[in-house]
């Protein structure tokens, strides 16, 4: 059935899977948070708190996020000692099948404890787009030893903003740009043909060599032909 997002319907008719699919649509079905803000940095602040900053989400589409100079604080439970284990730290998103409406929240997930290499706890992945009520998206594994909460790893990816990728490419281009030009071409077409095949072949070749660091090979070839 055709559905018109962006148009005057005189009622309420855009839904959260509406946006979910257009965010899909343009940065991927997957799970990132954005390069904005705090990015969902996390500390330590003690032996019972991981602290984890604001930041943005994106979840198979699906826009979570921090507020701006805000944190949440999350409990971790205290280990045995003798015994380690992992917990894990995750955004959580669930739909009631009975209203529709829909939350999302960070929480816990306690690992079981093992005296030697513990296993990490499962959590749920649901596919939003097939009426999935609940998904997880892992953030950090904590790493409890004995009584000590030790370390935390970030889990996830961060996907950075369109300027972000035009300043990369244009980093590399002028790289490319540069080492072509630190080599030693002759400037003049009566100067080309006055080589020989056998020096202008090894011209190719040099050529060839310097800026295969730069450039791929593909791209040489073709420039060569």
């Amino acid at each position: 059935m055709v559905h018109l997002i962006t148009g005057y319907k005189g009622s309420e008719h855009i839904k959260s899977a509406d946006t979910r699919s257009f965010n899909s649509a343009m940065f991927g079905n997957g799970q990132f948070v954005m390069e904005i803000g705090e990015e969902l940095d996390a500390s330590i602040i003690n032996n019972n708190t991981v602290r984890v900053l604001d930041g943005d989400i994106l979840m198979q589409g699906g826009h979570i996020r921090i507020e701006t100079n805000t944190y949440e604080d999350l409990t971790i439970e205290t280990g045995t000692a003798g015994k380690n284990r992992i917990d894990l730290i995750v955004m959580t998103y669930e739909k009631n099948s009975t209203d529709g409406t829909e939350k999302a929240y960070l929480e816990v997930l306690k690992g079981a404890e093992a005296e030697g290499t513990p296993s990490a706890p499962e959590y749920v992945l649901g596919t939003l787009a097939e009426g999935a009520l609940k998904n997880q998206m892992p953030l950090y594994r904590v790493k409890i030893q004995g009584v000590v909460l030790s370390t935390i790893e970030g889990m996830f990816k961060t996907i950075p903003t369109y300027k972000t990728i035009a300043e990369q490419y244009a980093a590399q281009y002028a790289a490319r740009i540069t080492a072509l030009k630190s080599t030693d071409i002759l400037d003049t077409a009566e100067e080309v043909m006055a080589n020989t095949q056998k020096n202008m072949f090894a011209g190719a070749l040099a050529l060839k060599e310097v800026a295969s660091s730069v450039i791929t090979n593909t791209e040489i070839d073709a420039a060569l032909k």
